[in-house]
């Protein structure tokens, strides 16, 4: 019980694990805190091999920690997990691998989740030694420029033009990101887990920790309270 948070709050250390790329990490929660200071220390991108810690978040908290990609200076107009603010405490962003976590005084439950797609690679460290940590990496540009068949179904890959050079950064949308329909996003006739079932099998392949539909419940992380490092590294 060492690592046990003893305060009413939680912490994040974000780190960046990419060899040549700069991250802007993006971290928003529930409406009951969007009020108080961004918990985040700076906006500033975070260069590779770098970290930053958050402001102590004050608990009950659920939120989302997700990495901006190929931004501007400012950590606007990002090609990925772009939340049209500088800042993204209070916003939101779409199509992007995300770190999910509940937090109570008690308890944390998270995840990793794939639901609308896979951007980065995610690895969550509970600081406390009995919390499992869950890590989702996959092979470079997803497989794509590899032999054999890709771990994303071409339908699925978009490929963004990087800042400042030619090349391409990949993504892998999920089927209700793609195509938001009922039977893959799972509301109207299929919001109940009888009903809706997973439709983007590759991400189970590549991650099977992580969460990839809306019921994918089995993969939900429960433990003591305790605080994370959240490292987030390239697939290109």
């Amino acid at each position: 019980m060492c690592c046990l948070v003893t305060s009413q709050h939680i912490t994040f250390t974000i780190v960046n694990n990419c060899s040549d790329q700069s991250i802007w990490p993006a971290l928003t929660g529930n409406t009951s805190l969007i009020g108080s200071p961004n918990p985040l220390t700076s906006s500033s991108p975070l260069f590779p091999k770098q970290s930053i810690q958050t402001f102590p978040i004050p608990l009950p908290w659920s939120g989302r920690i997700w990495a901006r990609q190929f931004c501007a200076s400012d950590g606007t107009n990002c090609l990925i997990g772009d939340c049209s603010e500088s800042t993204c405490w209070g916003y939101s962003s779409q199509n992007t691998s995300l770190f999910e976590i509940t937090a109570s005084d008690l308890q944390v439950v998270y995840d990793v989740s794939l639901v609308d797609g896979f951007t980065m690679g995610i690895t969550s460290i509970p600081t406390s030694k009995i919390c499992e940590t869950i890590s989702c990496q996959v092979p470079p540009y997803l497989g794509f420029r590899e032999s054999g068949k890709p771990l994303c179904p071409e339908s699925n890959m978009r490929s963004f033009q990087k800042h400042g050079n030619l090349s391409q950064a990949y993504a892998c949308l999920s089927d209700c990101s793609l195509y938001g329909l009922e039977q893959y996003c799972c509301f109207d006739d299929f919001e109940t887990p009888g009903a809706c079932e997973p439709s983007s099998q590759w991400f189970k392949v590549a991650c099977p920790d992580a969460y990839s539909f809306a019921f994918d419940d089995s993969v939900l992380r429960h433990c003591e309270l305790t605080d994370f490092t959240i490292v987030f590294g390239c697939p290109a």
